[in-house]
Order: structure tokens, then C-alpha cells, then sequence
């Protein structure tokens, strides 16, 4: 199969209008000598729009005729248009798919996006060098379905990854936010606040009850905590026994993420007396909760092996806050915060300080302030 090589935009090949040649056929005039007939090939057709014999070619619209005439042009000056040796086509293909990988891991997708569109209009651009320049006919459609293949596997293989990390974790509309603004998977340092909790007595409870039992009363108090904590745009990184692990101002930035975590200490606090209220009706047992939260800088993101990952928070600021937590057993106290959470929520909580206390694993004293209520 010959590929036509155009030899121009629509008119490079000399026209003569019908109607004169006609009346001269019909006259019986004597073709003169030197006539533009002579010794070539003469192609009869409409090129008039209303014909509807016009088809789109590389060069522009052009009539069903000048196309005919064009393949004539070809096949006597043979030249067709070459496709270039596999090899280069396959070096191409090759070429584009290394450059969308090295895209997908150096820019956030949506500039991927941008980049790939780039990269579409440089391929646009070469394969129409290629043709006009040296007669070539350079297939770009293979490396751009190549390239948007790659980039489609790509997000999807991504939101499978996003939504194992924190499907179970975060709300539905958080989930939806990571989703469409993406985040760093990898990890990273940010401020971010952390919330721990921890039930009080029921190691001694759990050794009264059957095994079912205690897993039954659990899931149930794990159910309505981190209800609160998803309400508040909270992520629960953990369950430490009966303990809860929670951090705000992660995956997501969150300006608020103090409060929303003092917000849903106080939640929690709140579920937990309307279960004692109808655990009573049932002839349960109450539960106590100690609940505290520290802010401060952490190392966010997936952390294990290569074969087991999970989406964790690590640092300090959670040492800090679960050994503050600890002291609400010393204080007989329900919420306790760092000064630091404290100074971000401001005056949106009643508090009272508890004084300056030495925490495991520092070296200075950390202020700490049992929280009240909302102001």
C-alpha cells in the first residue's frame, strides 16, 4: 500500500473551469498544437463545495478529483510516502513510555497531565516534520495510545494503592479529597496533631469475661470512637489494644487539626458516656477513658517492608502524647493536652493547667492542661 504524497494544499494542480471546454468540444474546434492537453492526463470532477466531494487530507479540504490527482502525481514520481524501519517506531514507542514513567514519579498527576499533553504536541510536531520536510510518515498514534494506556493503568494502579492505605481509615469525603488532590505516599515531616486514647480497667475486665465477649464490647466502643474521630477529619492510624491512635492534619493539610482533635477528644468522651448509659440497661459494666493529645512535628506515611506497608505516624510528638496520656491515670482526669495543642486552639476550649511534668523520654518538663469542655 502507497501512501499519497500531497504535493501541495488544495490547487496545486492547474484547473480549468468546464463550461468553455465543453462548448469548444461541441464546436468541433481543432485542438491547437500547443494546447495544455497535449500529452497529458486530464482528470474531469467537481471541486465545488455544494459537489459534497470533499474529503479532509493532511494539507486541508480537498476535492475527491485533486486527491486522484495527487495519488497520480505519486505513483509517476514514485514517491511515496516511506514509513520508517520498525526499529524506529519501536524506539519511539520505547521512548515515550520511558519519559510518561519518569514524569509519573517526579510530578503530583495533575501536572503529569499537563506534561503528557506536552508531550503529545512535541509528537504532533515531529511526526508533521518528518512528513513535510523528508517524506516520511511517522506513526505518532501508537506512543500517544502507548503513553495515555500508561498513564490510565497509572491512576488506577494509584487509587487502589490511596484507597488500601486509607479506605478504613478516614472518612469517605477525606478519602474523596486524596483521591482527587493526591498526596505523598512516601512520607513526609509536617506539623500534624496526635490523639491517643486508652481504657481504663479493662484489662481486669477482660479477664472476667469470654474471649467473644470482650471482642464484642470492643468492636463496639471502636465503632463509635472512631465515628467521632472520622466526624472531626481525624485518621486513625492504629489500634493499640484497647488503645486508639489517632492523627489530624494527615494525609490532608488541615489549618484546624489542634481543634479538630481537642474537638473530637471531647466527642469521644461524650460517645463513650451514652454507651456506659445503655451498657448500664443491659447490666454491663462502665468503662473509663483516658484521652490525650499532643501537637507538634511527625513523620507522616507508609512505613514497613516491602511486602507489608501501612500508612503511620512516627515521631516524638506521638511518644509524647501517649505518655501524657498515661498521666491521666496519676491526675484522675478524662482530657489532657500539651501547651502546645493548647496555644493553636486557643480560647475554643476551657482548660486548667496541671502543671509542668516530666515525660519518659525528655529531657525538659511539657506543660499539660486538662481540657474541661468548649468555651
Amino acid at each position: 500500500v502507497w501512501r499519497i504524497d500531497y504535493a501541495g494544499p488544495p490547487g496545486s494542480f492547474t484547473t480549468f473551469p468546464s463550461g468553455p471546454l465543453a462548448a469548444l468540444a461541441r464546436s468541433g474546434a481543432v485542438p491547437d498544437a500547443d494546447n495544455p492537453f497535449r500529452d497529458r492526463i486530464v482528470l474531469v470532477g467537481a471541486t465545488f463545495q455544494e459537489s459534497r466531494d470533499v474529503f479532509p487530507t493532511p494539507t486541508g479540504l480537498m476535492a475527491g478529483v485533486e486527491i486522484h490527482a495527487n495519488a497520480i502525481h505519486t505513483l509517476l514520481g514514485r514517491r511515496a510516502l516511506l514509513p520508517p524501519h520498525w526499529l524506529l517506531n519501536l524506539a519511539l514507542l520505547a521512548a515515550v513510555c520511558v519519559a510518561v514513567s519518569l514524569l509519573a514519579l517526579w510530578l503530583r498527576p495533575v501536572w503529569v497531565g499537563v506534561a503528557g499533553l506536552g508531550l503529545v504536541a512535541a509528537l504532533a510536531v515531529v511526526s508533521y516534520e518528518a512528513y513535510a520536510r523528508g517524506g516520511y510518515w511517522l506513526d505518532f498514534v501508537a506512543p500517544l495510545a502507548a503513553m495515555l494506556a500508561y498513564l490510565q493503568g497509572a491512576a488506577l494502579v494509584g487509587r487502589r494503592r490511596v484507597r488500601a492505605a486509607f479506605g478504613q481509615f478516614v472518612s469517605p469525603e477525606v478519602l474523596a479529597r486524596v483521591l482527587r488532590e493526591g498526596t505523598t505516599l512516601g512520607g513526609e515531616v509536617r506539623v500534624v496533631s496526635v490523639l491517643m486514647s486508652d481504657l481504663r480497667g479493662f484489662t481486669t475486665l477482660s479477664e472476667r469475661l469470654a474471649p467473644d465477649v470482650v471482642t464484642a464490647i470492643l468492636n463496639e466502643y471502636f465503632t463509635a470512637m472512631v465515628d467521632v474521630i472520622l466526624a472531626s477529619r481525624g485518621m486513625v492510624s492504629d489500634f493499640i489494644g484497647d488503645g486508639i491512635l489517632a492523627v489530624f492534619g494527615a494525609p490532608l493539610d488541615d489549618p484546624g487539626h489542634a481543634g479538630n482533635a481537642v474537638a473530637a477528644a471531647l466527642g469521644m468522651q461524650a460517645a463513650l458516656a451514652r454507651l456506659n448509659e445503655r451498657w448500664a440497661g443491659e447490666g454491663r459494666a462502665a468503662l473509663a477513658m483516658g484521652v490525650a493529645v499532643n501537637t507538634g512535628e511527625a513523620f507522616v506515611g507508609n512505613v514497613g517492608s516491602p511486602r507489608k506497608k501501612k500508612y503511620a505516624v512516627i515521631g516524638d510528638t506521638v511518644n509524647t502524647a501517649s505518655r501524657i496520656e498515661g498521666l491521666n491515670r496519676e491526675f484522675g482526669t478524662g482530657i489532657l493536652v500539651s501547651a502546645a495543642t493548647l496555644a493553636a486552639v486557643g480560647e475554643r476550649v476551657s482548660a486548667r493547667p496541671r502543671g509542668a511534668v516530666a515525660v519518659k523520654g525528655r529531657a525538659a518538663p511539657v506543660d499539660i492542661f486538662e481540657v474541661l469542655g468548649s468555651s
